[in-house]
């Protein structure tokens, strides 16, 4: 068997540090979930949308399409939520 890859990921660099934020979202899981008993694993991924210099700072916004994995509050399988989380941050 041979892997066929059809897209390559990279990485673009534009600042010359690393900036850590913090967004916060309330979400509703969807009636035909069960609710969430204990969070397995959650990951995003960043998607830049605008990025607007602005008299000595950068103003960038985007989206995080994040995915959640957990245990349902009643036990079973384990399942999967897809919520996208927009964001904005300023770098001086």
């Amino acid at each position: 068997m041979e892997l066929n890859q059809t897209s390559i990921c990279y990485y673009e660099k534009k600042l010359a540090h690393i900036s850590a934020a913090t967004e916060s979202a309330d979400s509703i899981v969807p009636d035909t979930f069960p609710d969430i008993g204990r969070i397995v694993c959650a990951y995003g991924t960043a998607v830049i949308k605008d990025q607007t210099p602005q008299n000595d700072r950068l103003l960038v916004s985007g989206t995080v399409q994040t995915t959640v994995l957990y245990e349902p509050e009643n036990g079973g399988k384990l399942r999967r939520l897809s919520v996208p989380v927009t964001f904005a941050h300023i770098e001086e």
